[in-house]
């Protein structure tokens, strides 16, 4: 489960049950306006007026897909494919309601730990739970347009994605509210890098911002940590200091981004982000609301 738990990313192994929940609406690529949702006309019992609802199950690729990685609308899906390589397979799907404006599913997660490599790793297989939902016209069809995967037995895949547009294709990304499992990540314009951890010895949530660039160091430097039991430190840092007094050392531009409107729940932590800020608090324990907020310019310390 190491390499799904560290990237969230979209995975994990020894996932649970799972549920998914899907419907967005969004102009076809190439069309002038930028994606939008419509409304999906259904029949007196909630049914398509057509019967016919696609849904596109290989989460983990871009819309319309390419000729190596096809993505294929699919009218009740047997699998939902969450990584290309089959090291995360949602399987046996069997489905109820579907047509209707949500379709619920029960499956098996499979999941390999990729152990020596992810074609010969040990699989884990759990049950799971499917919600697709939101109907709408995409691409000529009527399509559930986004899902909710849960995994009881690893909440830290849980998923809860809808499409939206990216350039010329479109891709699933956290709906608004939805809840992450990031260990580390990026504010939206990427200033901002966090780490939380859970080490028997060092557990904490903590944010920096500051950063050399382009071999640019006369820039001010500020980082915040909270510990589990709610203990906050804060840094300030600006030029012209003594710059062993730095805030700022390591940077990893390569992990992903917290997208405004996700929650991060990792650990003890409850970490939520603007386009150039984050807010980070102890979630659970006697710590439970002390935490920060960091920006490019700043940072304060919180307490409930």
């Amino acid at each position: 489960m190491e390499r799904q738990a560290n990237m969230r990313r979209r995975a994990g192994v020894g996932i649970g049950v799972a549920t998914v929940a899907a419907v967005v609406t969004l102009t076809a690529p190439g069309a002038s306006a930028p994606a939008a949702v419509r409304a999906h006309s259904s029949g007196p019992n909630g049914q398509a007026a057509s019967g016919r609802i696609f849904f596109y199950a290989n989460v983990g690729n871009p819309i319309p897909g390419t000729k190596f990685s096809p993505n294929p609308p699919q009218i009740r899906p047997s699998r939902l494919i969450e990584f290309e390589d089959g090291s995360w397979l949602i399987v046996n799907l069997r489905w109820t309601g579907w047509g209707g404006t949500t379709a619920r599913a029960t499956g098996i997660s499979s999941a390999s730990n990729c152990k020596p490599n992810c074609a010969a790793g040990k699989r884990t297989h759990d049950s799971a739970r499917l919600i697709v939902s939101q109907p709408k016209r995409f691409r000529g069809r009527t399509v559930y347009t986004c899902f909710q995967l849960t995994i009881p037995a690893t909440p830290i895949a849980n998923q809860h994605d809808c499409l939206r547009r990216e350039g010329s294709l479109y891709t699933y990304q956290p709906a608004a509210g939805a809840r992450s499992g990031l260990a580390d990540f990026l504010s939206p314009d990427r200033r901002i890098w966090c780490v939380l951890t859970n080490e028997t010895y060092d557990r904490h949530a903590s944010c920096l911002t500051g950063y050399p660039t382009n071999g640019n160091t006369n820039i001010p430097n500020y980082s915040a940590q909270v510990s589990a039991s709610g203990q906050v430190q804060l840094c300030n840092w600006a030029p012209g200091q003594d710059p062993r007094a730095g805030c700022v050392q390591n940077w990893d531009y390569n992990v992903p981004v917290l997208k405004p409107g996700v929650v991060d729940l990792v650990y003890q932590y409850r970490c939520t982000s603007t386009t150039s800020s984050v807010t980070c608090t102890v979630n659970t324990g006697p710590g439970k609301g002390n935490g920060f907020r960091i920006t490019p310019t700043s940072v304060s310390k919180l307490t409930p």
